[in-house]
């Protein structure tokens, strides 16, 4: 199973060095880029079932984590046919490497989410939409690094790589992915919560502090960007830190510490 794990992250990885030299580089090369994330895309495709099947692969958070990384390149790929962002593919491809190589040293038996409590229908929904979430939040945080990195050198009036995607379209996916990802988030944290209350426990983790205030970051976000027009490199900036506390909320279930 650690050779299937490997063998993912490589081609994940694979694809990133890609997107990185065609975006270098000035001539039109983003085939290749491409083919290699769609074929690494199509390796989990075939590899997860086989390894839930034949490998200890369902255990902990490892599928979720590999799960995370299938539908965010599925996500892009999907994107990149519409948009032209393939200077995003950096961005993504690399956030799939991460999660992939995580999935191959974490402890399955310091997470078992996936057994014990979990046989809760409740808590099953709980988790799978709170990680659809964090995937939303993850692209949208991608396209925002893409939005200031693009900004910054607008404003310091520096020349800009043709393959570079106009602030119009990462401000417009980035607002497009919150909306989605918002509601799926929301329901997670609310089910979560009722989870905690019907258990009986009065004890507050960082998990569920860092949870909400992820939460309430994007909540002033949306509302802002869809009630006052607000864009730009604040709403940029801000969706960026919302990433971060989502993810070291998945950080501390990996850990076993949640």
């Amino acid at each position: 199973m650690r050779t299937m794990l490997i063998i993912g992250a490589v081609a994940y990885a694979s694809a990133t060095l890609a997107y990185l030299v065609d975006l270098a580089t000035s001539k039109d090369g983003r085939l290749l880029p491409r083919r290699l994330y769609t074929a690494a895309t199509l390796y989990w495709l075939i590899a997860f079932p086989i390894g839930a099947a034949y490998f200890p692969l369902c255990v902990g958070l490892r599928p979720w984590l590999l799960a995370s990384g299938w539908i965010l390149g599925a996500i892009f790929l999907f994107l990149e046919r519409r948009y032209p962002i393939s200077a995003l593919g950096s961005l993504v491809s690399a956030l799939s490497t991460v999660l992939s190589i995580i999935s191959i040293f974490i402890a399955a038996e310091a997470s078992d989410i996936l057994a014990g409590p979990l046989a809760d229908w409740v808590l099953w929904i709980h988790i799978s939409l709170a990680f659809l979430g964090v995937v939303a939040f993850a692209l949208a945080a991608a396209i925002s690094i893409l939005y200031l990195f693009v900004s910054g050198r607008i404003k310091r009036k520096l020349s800009l790589p043709g393959k570079l995607p106009p602030l119009s379209i990462l401000d417009n996916l980035a607002l497009k992915i919150i909306s989605i990802g918002f509601p799926f988030y929301t329901v997670a944290l609310l089910l979560g919560s009722a989870q905690a209350v019907r258990s009986g426990t009065d004890e507050i983790k960082l998990a569920y502090i860092l949870a909400s205030l992820s939460w309430l970051i994007y909540g002033i976000v949306l509302q802002a960007r869809l009630t006052a027009g607000w864009r730009g490199r604040n709403a940029a900036t801000l969706t960026i830190i919302g990433c971060i506390a989502a993810f070291m909320v998945v950080g501390l279930y990996s850990s076993g510490t949640a």
